[in-house]
């Protein structure tokens, strides 16, 4: 059995948590938004409501925040997507919440720098009490 020590070894990138209203939207066909989990140079992993378990099909991803920022059309492959167990039973049996990650691919250098400074800015601040 992989422990979660061994999948956080894997990652050549560090995560970060990024603060409440940042979203990642996939382009057709999937059409899904979702808050995004965590997020790193290379990747990313967000979280979404589904009423299927059929791959979402999507090559593109969008990043946006509820203050206004964008950044639009990042390539990517699908890593995973799995069901989120949940502690909350919704009045449907089909909807379902799913983590899904994704690693960026061909970044320009352009989007290199503007995802380099969403991360920067809009990650969780770990502040010691």
């Amino acid at each position: 059995m992989i422990t979660q020590y061994e999948l956080q070894e894997r990652r050549n990138e560090k995560r970060f948590v990024m603060r409440e209203g940042t979203f990642a939207f996939l382009h057709h066909p999937a059409n899904k938004i979702g808050h995004i989990i965590d997020i790193s140079m290379s990747g990313l992993a967000f979280s979404y409501f589904s009423l299927t378990t059929v791959p979402l099909g999507a090559e593109k991803v969008d990043l946006l925040t509820d203050d206004g920022f964008l950044l639009e059309d990042i390539p990517f492959i699908l890593v995973d997507d799995v069901v989120i167990r949940q502690e909350v039973q919704y009045s449907s049996d089909d909807i379902i919440m799913r983590r899904h990650c994704l690693q960026f691919k061909d970044l320009s250098p352009e989007n290199y720098h503007h995802l380099k400074s969403f991360i920067e800015n809009r990650q969780v601040s770990h502040k010691k009490f």
